[in-house]
């Protein structure tokens, strides 16, 4: 069962594009996620060596300004609140959250448990982590996630996303058969539009299938994803819909 769960934080793991784009495997799968993106992640020192003191000046005011925008979340009283994406989620009765100590531990171990060649402080240099709440009993799980995109040259749409998360899942976890449905849907959640997709996922070696919903929607040079993982259980994101709160 602790396998199993484990497996679980690594489904939340490998949302995250950052072992796409900061991959250094030279195998074709490796680089074909890697090209899949089609943006490059410039050396700074390069970078900076290109353009003027002004040009300069003018690019340290514009990260500093991106960088001021994204604040963590909060979690208070039964509630999970982020001002920076506008989203409010109450957190069911007898869920859990983890510390961010606790999200980097079981990254880790979720990731060696998938033996997936990935690194959970990579992931969590770029990719917040805000708040994940789960149901120890099933496994089930939400995870709302922050990931800086702005590194990318040229910047990432949702649909770069999509599919750079589509083959860093497939690189990560190449003894899994893999169900995607993305089919362009899209929903609304507390006012914000997102891009909606899915993925269902066979454990053979433990004979389990989960299923795992993704919203995806773009703030200020980061990627908002809320993930849900329906665990042990039959369970859908339609299921909370009402956790999240105007």
């Amino acid at each position: 069962m602790k396998k199993i769960s484990l497996l679980f934080t690594l489904l939340l793991a490998v949302c995250s594009v950052t072992a796409c784009g900061d991959n250094n495997d030279s195998s074709e799968e490796g680089n074909s996620a890697s090209d899949s993106s089609s943006r490059i992640i410039k050396d700074d020192d390069d970078e900076d060596d290109e353009k003027s003191d002004d040009e300069q000046k003018s690019d340290d005011k514009d990260e500093d300004e991106k960088s001021g925008s994204f604040t963590k979340g909060k979690i208070e009283d039964g509630y999970y609140t982020s001002e920076f994406s506008g989203l409010t989620f109450e957190i069911p009765d007898g869920w859990t959250t983890l510390s961010d100590e606790e999200i980097a531990n079981t990254m880790s171990a979720g990731l060696a448990v998938g033996g997936s060649s990935m690194d959970a402080d990579t992931i969590l240099n770029t990719t917040t982590y805000d708040c994940i709440a789960s149901d120890m009993s099933t496994g089930e799980s939400f995870a709302f996630i922050f990931e800086d995109v702005s590194r990318y040259s040229g910047g990432m749409t949702i649909d770069d996303y999509i599919n750079a998360a589509k083959l860093t899942t497939s690189y990560s976890m190449p003894d899994m058969n893999i169900d995607w449905h993305v089919d362009g849907e899209k929903d609304t959640l507390c006012g914000v539009e997102f891009d909606v997709f899915s993925m269902e996922v066979e454990l053979e070696n433990y004979g389990v299938s989960v299923n795992q919903d993704y919203y995806v929607t773009e703030k200020d040079g980061y990627m908002v994803v809320i993930t849900y993982s329906s665990g042990l259980s039959s369970g859908s994101f339609d299921d909370y819909l009402d956790c999240f709160k105007d």
